[in-house]
């Protein structure tokens, strides 16, 4: 009932790449797993967070501190063991460990017209086990995973004051469900605790997940002499999943302050109550319009530890069948007022505008050879943002053998409230500092292009391409009025001056006695990622992988507004181009 794998540098094989995208916030983007190993039979091991398989083999932590150095984009995963199953009783388990090597990265000092090498990232060793027993007649479960990781730096080094030295986690989840299924309510609790050198801590005391510096938060505070930091995440549930109509479902989640799960986990923020809930009366019975249909009403709050109101949103939603099987969705969604404490990134609480929201879907039949998806989302908001979103889906199957799949999508979008930087010299109102925001447009267009052939059933062709263009103006900067205030102080207003410099794009505002320069944060993004792999299992379990692999971007600090016609520029980037080769042999051991 068990299967054991092991691997010696799990590289590729995959064949979407991640996409592109420009980040304009302060946190992590999470790309999903497409690495097979990481993905086939560990669907055990996720669990509330607390893994996330690409962690192993990211990008190393450091950076040399030279005039010229070669970039590393991953740690060589040394390798890498799973075991994963499931027994008659109902036990579950999974288990994997790696190892990844140490980095370095070649360097060149143009003083002493030298070339070197610095350390970017130390060994390390990665483990989760996780185990699930389900019992009762209607599948209740009980489980728990336990992740951790250790990582080998001297005392005192550059990479010791970057990443943790030790970190641990654990989870006790389980779900008990009644009446056939019909009713769950579910609970867990989890811990983390990471340890290492004192700036390490401190980094992460500071960090976009819980920024203990805020001036104005008076129950967390920095303590420069941690070495380690701890965090509970709790969390309760309870659910009707099915019925004859009426469905529900709340939610409550606590996040610690000191919680940190990123060494081998997926955390975007700490120091969070989450609390949201949803209600929703269905029919199920075909009518002579519809085969079904449901309508609804949903909260979703969070707050941090200190009772603080971050976001608060509510609002209509429904969705249907049509008898053509055409189906459809929407809603209506009111953002409320509230109260931010990460906008002014480790500055004190900034206030954010009302919100409307409007979002609707309409598909075709998913058993016709030819299937269609149609997205639309719009947002206004009282300061001046808003945000048009079209996306769609076209997937063709015109043979046995082709399938054709496009999936464009275009936004536009300004943001009113787009941090710039923090500076010194402001007022007491912001216990003295400048905390600079601008309006920002955006326009952005890509489309993620599939197709697929089999020349047999053991030997297939796949391609993947996304082009991407995105483009985006800063403008109408300013700086926060006071802390709690959503309202800013806008250059070149009330006493103070602004004035663009033309070659460079950077502005320079004089307000009173003080001057300082703005930087110029326009860009223009043009990127076309695509693989091609030609897979053929040569015989049952053994497999030979070629890959072809393109990788173009360009990028300018300017600004011009995009169209889908701006997809192509993509392709005559310059780029890089990589053909690989991997063979897999099965080794039928019994």
């Amino acid at each position: 009932s068990f299967t054991l794998e092991a691997t010696i540098n799990p590289d590729f094989g995959q064949v979407e790449a991640d996409p592109a995208e420009v980040n304009l916030t302060q946190f992590e983007t999470f790309f999903s797993e497409r690495r097979p190993f990481f993905v086939e039979g560990t669907s055990i091991l996720g669990s509330r967070g607390l893994f996330y398989s690409r962690r192993i083999g990211a990008p190393p932590p450091g950076q040399p501190d030279a005039d010229y150095f070669d970039r590393v984009d991953n740690t060589t995963i040394l390798g890498a063991a799973k075991v994963t199953g499931r027994t008659r009783a109902g036990l579950s388990l999974g288990a994997l460990a790696a190892v990844t090597a140490r980095e370095h990265a070649a360097t060149f000092d143009t003083a002493t017209d030298t070339f070197g090498r610095a350390e970017v990232a130390p060994p390390a060793a990665y483990g989760i086990v996780s185990v699930q027993q389900e019992f009762g007649r209607d599948r209740s479960v009980l489980g728990g995973s336990l992740t951790g990781v250790t990582r080998g730096m001297d005392d005192g080094s550059p990479l010791a004051a970057l990443v943790p030295e030790h970190a641990l986690s654990g989870i006790i989840d389980g779900r008990l469900r009644w009446a056939g299924g019909q009713y769950d309510i579910s609970a867990f609790a989890g811990y983390s605790h990471v340890s290492g050198d004192s700036l390490a801590i401190l980094r992460l005391q500071r960090s976009s997940r819980r920024y203990f510096q805020r001036p104005d938060a008076d129950y967390v505070e920095v303590d420069p002499s941690r070495t380690q930091l701890n965090g509970l995440l709790l969390g309760i549930n309870h659910s009707r999943n099915s019925g004859k109509h009426w469905l529900w479902d709340v939610d409550y989640t606590r996040q610690a302050p000191g919680l940190e799960l990123n060494d081998i986990g997926q955390q975007g923020s700490a120091d969070n109550h989450f609390l949201s809930g949803d209600i929703r009366w269905r029919e199920t019975q075909p009518g002579r319009v519809l085969r079904r249909y449901e309508a609804g009403v949903y909260q979703d709050g969070t707050w941090n530890l200190g009772g603080i109101n971050n976001q608060l949103a509510y609002g209509v939603l429904g969705s249907g069948q049509l008898r053509n099987f055409w189906s459809f969705s929407g809603g209506v969604i009111r953002i409320a007022r509230a109260l931010s404490d990460d906008l002014t990134r480790g500055g004190p609480l900034m206030g954010t505008g009302a919100a409307w929201r409007v979002e609707s879907a309409l598909s075709g039949n998913p058993a016709n050879r030819t299937r269609w998806l149609m997205e639309a989302n719009l947002q206004r908001d009282e300061l001046e943002g808003w945000t048009t979103d079209l996306s769609g889906t076209l997937s063709f199957r015109p043979g046995p053998r082709w399938e054709l799949s496009v999936d464009p999508s275009w936004i536009r979008a300004v943001n009113a409230r787009q941090y710039v930087q923090e500076r010194d010299g402001g007022p007491a109102a912001t216990f003295g500092r400048r905390y600079v925001f601008a309006f920002v447009e955006r326009s952005e267009v890509r489309a993620r292009i599939r197709l697929n052939y089999a020349l047999s059933p053991d030997l297939t062709l796949e391609t993947y391409a996304e082009p991407f263009a995105s483009s985006g103006r800063f403008y109408d900067h300013g700086e926060l009025r006071a802390a709690r205030s959503r309202e800013l102080r806008t250059y070149g207003e009330e006493g103070t001056t602004v004035s663009l410099d033309p070659a460079t794009g950077q502005r320079q505002v004089t307000d009173g006695a003080a001057t300082f320069t703005l930087p110029n944060r326009d860009f223009d993004v043009r990127s076309f990622r695509s693989n091609a792999v030609l897979r053929w299992e040569w015989r049952p379990g053994s497999t030979l992988f070629v890959v072809w692999q393109q990788n173009r971007a360009r990028q300018a600090a300017e600004w011009s507004r995009v169209a889908p016609g701006d997809l192509f520029d993509s392709l005559t980037a310059r780029g890089d181009n990589f053909l690989a080769l991997k063979a897999t042999y099965w080794l039928p051991v019994r």
